[in-house]
C-alpha cells in the first residue's frame, strides 16, 4: 500500500510537516465499515451541514492532489 511506503520514507516521517501529512492521511484512510458507521450516526438534523463539510474536504484534498502532481511533473522536467 502506498501509505505504508510513505510512512517508512525518512524524508516524510522525519519532518514535522511530513508527520502532519501522515496524520491527515491516516485519519482519512478508514475502512468502508467505519465510513458506514459514521454515516449511520450523523444526526438527521446535521446531515446537510456534515455533507457540505465533507464536500469541502473532498475539494481541498482534490486541490492538494492536483498541486502535488503538478509539482511532481515540474520537478521531473527540472531533472532532465
Amino acid at each position: 500500500m502506498a501509505y505504508q511506503v510513505l510512512r517508512q520514507d525518512p524524508s516524510v516521517r522525519m519532518t514535522e510537516t511530513g508527520r502532519f501529512l501522515l496524520r491527515l492521511l491516516d485519519m482519512n484512510l478508514i475502512q468502508a465499515d467505519e465510513w458506514e458507521r459514521l454515516t449511520d450516526n450523523v444526526p438527521p438534523h446535521r446531515a446537510e451541514s456534515v455533507a457540505a463539510l465533507a464536500v469541502e474536504c473532498a475539494k481541498t484534498w482534490h486541490d492538494f492532489a492536483a498541486r502535488v502532481m503538478s509539482q511532481s511533473v515540474g520537478s521531473c522536467h527540472d531533472e532532465k
